[in-house]
């Protein structure tokens, strides 16, 4: 716990200090760090969290020059609700916030693929039961199937999962700050 902390804090200034630096988009991570390098919070974390969290401040900062502005999911930005900008500081209650939504996104995620593995084995055990005399001829696999049917193509709980996984992963990018 205590070594947790002591990382958590080590990040923290190493953010700190990132966010002192003058960043736009165009920044790249071999010119800021020859700029960090003699710092103690740039030296206390190992290259490559350093460089993992140069990228998470790097898509704020991209997001925050985006046309949008990116005033909702900005990282970047004054903290009183007004437009974020290029090389503002970093606003440490917004990584926090994200850090929120996506323990909230990751459990959102568990659930889902709990209900989905449900499915999937309540589909193998209507595939396994043995045929009942209904003079349909429909197996219990054709069944699955057809309530399964969305529309014309027909959603397969393998090809929903996958989707579900790409879906989660698109909407809740990892942060990598824990």
């Amino acid at each position: 716990a205590e070594a947790a902390a002591a990382r958590e804090a080590e990040e923290r200034a190493f953010l700190e200090l990132l966010a002192r630096q003058p960043l736009t988009p165009e920044s790249v991570w071999p010119h800021v760090r020859a700029a960090l390098a003699d710092e103690p919070a740039y030296q206390a974390l190992d290259p490559a969290r350093r460089r993992e969290l140069f990228a998470v401040v790097m898509r704020g900062v991209a997001e925050a020059a985006s046309p949008l502005g990116g005033a909702s999911t900005s990282a970047l930005g004054s903290s009183d609700g007004g437009e974020p900008r290029p090389g503002a500081p970093l606003d440490l209650s917004r990584i926090e916030t994200l850090r929120q939504e996506q323990a909230r996104l990751r459990a959102e995620y568990g659930e889902m693929e709990r209900k989905l593995r449900e499915m999937e084995r309540l589909m193998r055990e209507r595939e396994t039961r043995p045929k009942t005399g209904g003079g349909g001829g429909a197996s219990a696999s054709a069944a699955a199937t057809k309530e399964l049917k969305v529309g014309k193509p027909t959603v397969r709980p393998a090809s929903v999962f996958a989707s579900a996984a790409l879906f989660c992963q698109a909407v809740s990018p990892p942060l990598l700050l824990s």
